[in-house]
């Protein structure tokens, strides 16, 4: 009785295919915020600071969570010269990026609110004279990245 009743149940499932199941691992979420960079001096001159301003900003409608923290840093910031390899991490940078633990604070972000932050780059990253193409990501969002930035430093 048991063994007809399991064909029974299993023959009323829909029959899926691998790539039918695949597909539905691949579904993407769509994104909750965006992230826009900015900065009011594009040339600056080497041994200054190059400060960024970061936007992030709730596209959907209704509120959101963003974790927040004290001692940590909630971007990842991808900086790069025009080779394309990636800018020398200055010491705090460093420890900055290794140190993500302890974000257990949210803030609320309503419906089309931004909320913005500084960042000066020349702490997270050694930039002599060149190009750096900078930009950024929230943590444990690696699929929602800003513009790029372009920043040139003069000798």
């Amino acid at each position: 009785m048991r063994i007809g009743l399991i064909a029974v149940l299993l023959a009323a499932l829909p029959a899926t295919s691998p790539s039918q199941s695949h597909n539905r691992a691949q579904m993407v979420i769509p994104p909750t915020f965006s992230l826009v960079i900015s900065t009011k001096e594009a040339t600056i001159k080497a041994g200054s600071e190059v400060r960024m301003e970061i936007a992030i900003t709730n596209i959907t409608d209704h509120p959101i969570k963003i974790a927040v923290g004290p001692g940590t840093y909630p971007y990842l910031l991808d900086v790069r010269d025009a080779d394309g390899n990636l800018a020398p991490e200055t010491a705090y940078g460093h420890e900055m990026r290794i140190e993500k633990n302890g974000m257990t604070l949210a803030d609320t972000l309503e419906p089309g609110q931004t909320e913005k932050l500084e960042c000066v780059v020349s702490e997270w990253n050694d930039l002599t004279a060149g190009t750096y193409f900078i930009q950024v990501q929230r943590w444990r969002h690696p699929n929602v990245k800003s513009n790029k930035l372009t920043i040139t430093v003069i000798p």
